[in-house]
């Protein structure tokens, strides 16, 4: 045996400093085999530790390397380790015969690239009784996988291969997106698969374009995954459930009352089709509205937390601080107690209001009332205080009045002797007569 040392050797940003790679010099009596000195790995199975006569399996022996080498990325050493015995001369061992089946119908069908999908295939194929190129082509029932055998393998908690992450009832309509054959709605075949998660992933390289163009495929794929109860509408609710998955309860509220409220101007749930029209619009709120969504999604197929070594196990963490700078400002609003659908309304108020246009200012006035009637309980409350500002406006007939109401709310602000909760109210009146002053 010959052995050659390598001082430096890189692996996608990971330096492993001292290490050996090992050459194996084959004679005809020499039985193929690769010997890392203090372990003896023959053509077949199972491993032996030269040091303690212990037999081990590729595996443990793969975990103990990376315990010893690169504690934080356990999964670079195994390709590392891979990479050793794909070198000339050096065996492949079973587990790593799959890579040399060939996914590019794949690749052209889902977009993913090769690694992704031969992982993917390796899972996929492990569930199925045909051979690998059947189950690529994914055209006889044997390699089509059911709900069951879906949750089975990608969801339960002792997994090994597990993707994704949120409740039941969400995995369920991750399934409805992947099944997308008409002719087979109750099982999918690999490709089925592999196109369904592309807006589940945050590495396919053309989603985020897709979904900045509001593409048929993403908008389809949205519906699908929100009409949770199956009756062709959507609501708030169904938001709740997809932020519920990675979001604290400290955010998700008002992060859910503004998107929804930004994306309809209510609260209300509505059919499949307006929900669509919704998720189409164009300029800058459109396009917020799409990322967020895309990233919720995206949530669903990410692990929290940490790994016994600190490292996490995927970007969950940095999606969801995303989607919380994108919606400050909206959630800000929400908590001060606004509305921007009657926001939206001031600006037409005031110029009614110059124009001495008494018509359009009581039309605006009732069409105000009607948001606030369509509310209930405290949000009724906060919307409220927009019609008595507006009816102060009114009679006052100028835009003085909210200016005056300003200074009056700020000076009981500075009284010690409020109530909790009749500062709350105060500051929500004070929010509210921003949005007034704030016109131009």
């Amino acid at each position: 045996m010959e052995r050659t040392q390598v001082e430096h050797v890189d692996v996608s940003g990971a330096t492993v400093r001292a290490g050996w790679v090992v050459a194996c010099l084959m004679t005809p009596m020499c039985v193929r085999r690769t010997d890392s000195g203090r372990f003896h790995i023959p053509e077949a199975k199972p491993v032996k530790d030269n040091t303690t006569g212990q037999v081990m399996q590729y595996n443990e022996v793969l975990d103990e390397m990376a315990d010893r080498i690169l504690h934080y990325q356990q999964g670079k050493v195994k390709k590392l380790a891979t990479s050793y015995l794909r070198q000339k001369g050096m065996d492949l061992l079973d587990d790593q015969v799959a890579t040399n089946f060939d996914v590019t119908p794949l690749v052209e069908f889902t977009g993913f690239d090769q690694e992704f999908l031969e992982k993917l295939t390796r899972e996929f194929q492990n569930l199925m009784k045909c051979g690998v190129d059947e189950t690529i082509q994914g055209q006889k029932p044997a390699c089509r996988v059911d709900f069951e055998a879906f949750r089975r393998t990608w969801y339960e908690p002792h997994s090994t291969v597990r993707r994704f992450f949120c409740h039941e009832g969400l995995l369920k309509r991750i399934f409805v997106v992947c099944a997308n054959d008409s002719t087979h709605k109750n099982d999918i075949s690999l490709q089925q698969l592999g196109y369904g998660l592309k807006y589940f992933c945050m590495q396919h390289p053309t989603a985020a374009e897709e979904v900045a163009k509001a593409t048929q495929e993403f908008v389809d794929a949205l519906t699908k995954l929100m009409d949770l109860e199956s009756n062709g509408h959507i609501s708030k609710l169904n938001m709740y459930a997809l932020c519920d998955t990675a979001i604290g309860k400290d955010d998700v509220y008002l992060l859910c009352d503004a998107v929804w409220e930004v994306l309809t101007g209510a609260s209300r749930s509505m059919p499949i089709p307006e929900f669509a029209e919704h998720m189409r619009q164009q300029g800058k709120v459109g396009l917020v509205l799409r990322k967020i969504f895309h990233r919720l999604m995206c949530l669903q197929c990410m692990r929290g937390g940490v790994d016994k070594y600190g490292a996490p196990f995927s970007s969950q963490a940095a999606v969801v601080k995303e989607i919380l700078d994108i919606t400050k400002e909206w959630r800000q609003k929400k908590k001060d107690g606004r509305f921007f659908f009657l926001d939206d309304q001031l600006r037409l108020f005031k110029e009614a209001v110059r124009s001495k246009n008494e018509e359009d200012m009581m039309h605006l006035i009732h069409k105000a009332q009607a948001f606030v009637d369509s509310l209930r309980g405290q949000d009724s409350l906060k919307a409220g205080h927009y019609v008595k500002v507006m009816f102060g406006i009114k009679e006052r007939g100028n835009w003085n009045f909210a200016k005056e109401e300003k200074e009056r709310v700020m000076h009981l602000l500075e009284q010690d002797k409020l109530s909790e909760s009749q500062s709350e109210r105060f500051k929500n009146i004070l929010s509210v007569l921003e949005a007034f002053n704030s016109l131009e």
